[in-house]
């Protein structure tokens, strides 16, 4: 199974090209799994993925730096949501943020919102999901790009 998903998010990641540079901040309030995720993008050639486990710290620092051009994160944050922190940032720089939600339960927060897209963590396919969902909104002919 796993050689399997591996294979075919290997596919996936082909079609990257160029664009792999591309900035992608994470934001989880488990630093171990904004890690996680961190590392598999690293190891299909993502380098500039950025983690946070405070949604402060991640909204502190992209008001110093500028957006990038995904935000991955979880929408049960402490303080604000991950909702609210992408509507927040797309208001303060008069323009969209692409953006990826993580839930635990997918259903309820895609409910909440129509403006992201919200993966659900725990499922088998989870990793693939997100990595197909990284190359829908980077790509150059994708939703984000």
């Amino acid at each position: 199974m796993v050689n399997i998903m591996q294979k075919q998010l290997s596919e996936v990641l082909i079609k990257f090209g160029d664009y792999m540079n591309k900035a992608i901040v994470i934001i989880d309030r488990e630093q171990k799994a904004a890690e996680i995720i961190r590392d598999i993008l690293n190891c299909h050639g993502f380098t500039r993925v950025a983690t946070y486990c405070d949604t402060v710290e991640a909204f502190r620092s992209m008001l110093k730096t500028g957006l990038p051009d995904l935000i991955i994160t979880n929408y049960e944050m402490p303080i604000v949501n991950g909702v609210q922190l992408l509507e927040e940032l797309a208001f303060l720089h008069s323009k969209n943020v692409p953006g990826i939600i993580l839930a635990a339960d997918a259903a309820d927060v895609t409910a909440k919102t129509d403006k992201y897209r919200v993966l659900e963590k725990g499922v088998p396919e989870f990793f693939f999901e997100l990595t197909q969902s990284i190359v829908d909104i980077l790509s150059p002919d994708g939703v984000g790009g």
